[in-house]
């Protein structure tokens, strides 16, 4: 689909970098409030993983990265 982030190689969209900002502050406003976000956590370390060669994709790259088997160790 055309204007999609996945059609421009994940350029130029909501960076992977600013996700793991905004996930990690969220993290630690839960901690403060003595709060589990179990979610919140799986996604920032999913995030935090593919951070070296993502972080400057759309965060919606994570599909990708997911996907190729990356997060599991399973495929390059």
């Amino acid at each position: 689909m055309q204007g999609v982030p996945s059609s421009r190689d994940y350029e130029n969209g909501f960076l992977t970098e600013l996700m793991i900002k905004d996930l990690t502050s969220a993290q630690q406003a839960a901690e403060s409030a003595q709060a589990d976000i179990y979610l919140g956590k799986m996604a920032n370390d999913l995030y935090q993983k593919m951070e070296g060669t993502h972080q400057r994709k759309d965060f919606s790259a994570i599909y990708r990265y997911i996907y190729n088997g990356q997060a599991s160790g399973q495929r390059e």
